[in-house]
């Protein structure tokens, strides 16, 4: 891809984007169930991803990640702005939790899924299918419904953090245009390119103390639960590899809140950056598998 070849030099890319508004699509539990209430780090490469791809047809998930892994894309953090999380009412699919006999609807609906006009304009017999297809209508009818889901809002300005390996990437950062579903509608109000050499690296005597940070920790770099955290499972992308890790990240707003959580560092497995910008002045804690034995 011209102008996107990496370089054997690491950079981190901070980009502040103002996102209204995210949600889970689609939703995969039922709204009293908790879901996770911020983007998880492979949303975060999509959202560089298709800023990054020319092609009019969108590719599936495993083509994205591996062409991220190819332009340069190493690693993707997350620094919510102060969110509160509320409940939306939304027409949504809502079929697999209905009652158990739709279940025979939906897996009937793919095997007649050619027929499914004819049965509903002329009925089985003119249509002369098998009984099987009797369910399709059904299916079609109860296909969606009334669902509850779980929305966030946000107070400010959030931050993504890459560390990428191609300094070009700044560039079509500038095209991120959402985050997630279609709804969630991303504005960029900056970007800055830093290579990593020009950053701060804390030296162990300073890990000796309770760190403050805003940006997503993996479980695995914390000795300890931070303070003022939540758990969560998400999908992270290390080097090109997707897989599911459990992230410490902010709570939300709570009568009693503090915006940053504080962690005693796993010095065995992490490092820790300083980054200073003119809005803020925060530490990301990154697996130190991505940028080496710093």
């Amino acid at each position: 891809m011209p102008g996107l070849n990496p370089s054997s030099k690491l950079y981190l890319l901070l980009v502040g984007v103002e996102l209204d508004t995210f949600s889970i699509l689609p939703p995969l539990v039922l709204g009293g169930i908790r879901s996770v209430p911020l983007p998880m780090p492979t949303t975060l490469v999509g959202a560089l991803m298709r800023a990054v791809l020319t092609s009019p047809v969108e590719p599936g998930p495993e083509a994205v990640f591996e062409e991220a892994g190819r332009v340069g894309i190493l690693y993707a953090s997350f620094r919510p702005a102060p969110y509160a999380v509320t409940t939306t009412m939304e027409r949504a699919m809502t079929l697999p939790y209905q009652k158990r006999y739709r279940f025979k609807a939906l897996s009937n609906v793919t095997k007649c899924l050619g027929i499914p006009l004819e049965i509903l304009n002329y009925g089985l017999v003119r249509s002369g299918v098998s009984d099987d297809c009797k369910y399709v209508p059904d299916a079609l009818t109860n296909l969606f419904g009334p669902l509850a889901r779980p929305i966030t809002g946000f107070g400010d300005v959030s931050y993504i953090a890459y560390i990428v390996t191609n300094p070009n990437l700044a560039v079509h950062a500038w095209g991120i245009h959402r985050i997630g579903r279609k709804e969630d509608l991303a504005v960029v109000r900056s970007v800055s390119i830093t290579p990593i050499n020009n950053l701060r690296i804390l030296g162990e005597d300073e890990l000796s103390r309770m760190i403050p940070t805003r940006f997503y920790i993996p479980t695995r770099l914390a000795e300890d639960r931070p303070v003022g955290s939540v758990p969560y499972k998400m999908r992270v992308f290390i080097s090109g590899n997707i897989r599911d890790e459990w992230m410490y990240i902010p709570q939300p707003l709570t009568p009693d809140w503090d915006l940053d959580m504080k962690v005693m560092v796993n010095t065995r497995e992490a490092v820790v950056l300083e980054v200073k910008t003119s809005e803020f002045s925060d530490y990301l804690i990154l697996p130190r598998e991505v940028i080496g034995h710093a």
